[in-house]
Order: C-alpha cells, then structure tokens, then sequence
C-alpha cells in the first residue's frame, strides 16, 4: 500500500512586481496554511517519510508552514520538476520515487493535482482549492505500478476548516 498526500500552494501575491516563481504568500495564505497544516495534523498522526516541493517560492513557503507543525524537520526535497502544471509531469516525478517509501507528501500546483485526483482517484473533484489536501491511498507494492485507481481518503478544503 502506498499513501501520496498532495498539498496546493497557498494563496500567492499576483506577479505584477516580482517573477512568477518568487511570488511569495500572502497574509490569508500564510493563516490558511497554519489553520490547514494543524487541522491535518491532528487528524492525521505520521509524519511522511518524504516530503517534496515544487520549487517556485509560493509553494516552498507553504511546505516550511507545514514542516513548522508536523516537526521534527522530515526527508525533504525541493524539485524543480515538480513546478509543472501538467498531469504527465507529475506521474512522471511519482513513478520515479524510490519503493521503500510508503507515504510521501508533495507540494505543488493544483491544476496538476486536481487532475491528478481525477484521473487516478475514485472521487472526482473540482478544482483544488489553495492549500487543499488531498490524502490518497494506491493498492500497490511500487511507485510505478502508479497506473490502477486509488482511493482517495480525505480531502480538506481550507474554507471549512473553523
């Protein structure tokens, strides 16, 4: 059994100042990261084995929010490729992990992770909201046997979390 938890950024700035990839937090998006990294906290209680980030600052910074609340510092890599918009990208990235990891949590877009849920889930979801969760579990024994339908667990969407 493999457990793949994917994280969407959080709410970003616009890029009207800076670069598409620096575009940092806003002040909702840092407090929706803390109220949603407690909220899976106490709901979930292992901490991944191995956690990845796209590399574009608006998703490294929600992954250190979440790292702040899960600690003690876990695996962590920061993956350009991961800064992808495109389903192909982001199998290509899962298939690639190592067996011996039963749980890993990525952080990254939700265009790619709201198809991601899409196409390998058995619940359909609409667009990820930022800082969404989406806990998923795959009836295999390897990474890339990613191909068969997976269960997704919970789903947590920060605009209902009190």
């Amino acid at each position: 059994m493999k457990e793949l938890i994917l994280v969407s950024h959080a709410q970003a700035t616009n890029g009207s100042y800076t670069s598409e990839r620096d575009r940092q937090l806003t002040i909702s998006g840092i407090q929706s990261s803390y109220r949603t990294a407690n909220f899976f906290r106490k709901h979930y209680q292992d901490l991944p084995q191995f956690w990845i980030s796209s590399s574009v600052s608006r998703a490294v910074y929600t992954t250190i929010v979440f790292v702040r609340v899960f600690h003690p510092l876990p695996l962590l890599r920061i993956e350009e490729f991961l800064y992808t918009f495109s389903l192909e990208d982001l199998k290509t990235s899962i298939l690639s992990l190592d067996d011996y990891l039963q749980n890993v949590i990525i952080f990254g877009h939700k265009r790619a992770f709201s198809d991601f849920v899409n196409d390998l889930g058995d619940t359909p979801v609409d667009n990820l909201a930022a800082t969404a969760v989406a806990l998923m579990h795959f009836k295999i024994n390897r990474w890339k046997d990613l191909s068969e339908r997976g269960h997704l667990k919970k789903l947590i969407k920060p605009k209902y979390i009190v």
